[in-house]
């Protein structure tokens, strides 16, 4: 897990240095490292419960795109954050970890955009899954949900351009 130093043994950087406040800043355009702590955890929260919610059933799952977005904005403002205690000399660690959240959560948005692209097909293998008591029936609802992509691959491949 990142670590983010105590505020109580920061240095504090010459004057004027900071001009404008911005994330991670107190009111004085000091960096906040309590501010950028707490940055963190909301950012690691909401990072677990879109990993929750994207083992939900499929309408409840696409709750998670809502959780993307405020992933990514937590995410860019923590590293924003972060390079600000950065250039104040304090020494921040854990950049891997926050830039492996945001493509883990990317990752995790471009499949729930894909099922919600194939919606149908996918809500019809979950429902098909869900019923399937033995490994045949099972192997049934694989073979049909392969056979509909492979259709919808051909139309989208046979469909005129213009």
């Amino acid at each position: 897990m990142p670590t983010i130093p105590d505020p109580q043994n920061q240095q504090t950087p010459e004057p004027g240095r900071w001009a404008a406040a911005g994330p991670g800043h107190g009111s004085s355009g000091q960096p906040n490292a309590e501010k950028v702590r707490e940055q963190l955890r909301l950012f690691l929260i909401l990072l677990l419960g879109l990993i929750i919610v994207s083992q939900l059933p499929l309408p409840f799952r696409l709750g998670g795109f809502v959780l993307s977005l405020a992933i990514g904005w937590v995410g860019i403002q923590l590293l924003i954050g972060m390079a600000a205690l950065g250039r104040a000399g304090t020494s921040v660690r854990g950049w891997p970890s926050v830039i492996i959240g945001l493509v883990l959560a990317g990752v995790l948005t471009l499949i729930l955009a894909l099922q919600a692209v194939l919606y149908p097909v996918t809500a019809d293998h979950e429902r098909c899954l869900s019923e399937a008591n033995t490994l045949r029936a099972k192997d049934a609802c694989e073979r049909s949900y392969r056979e509909r992509l492979d259709e919808l691959t051909r139309d989208f491949r046979n469909r005129p351009t213009s």
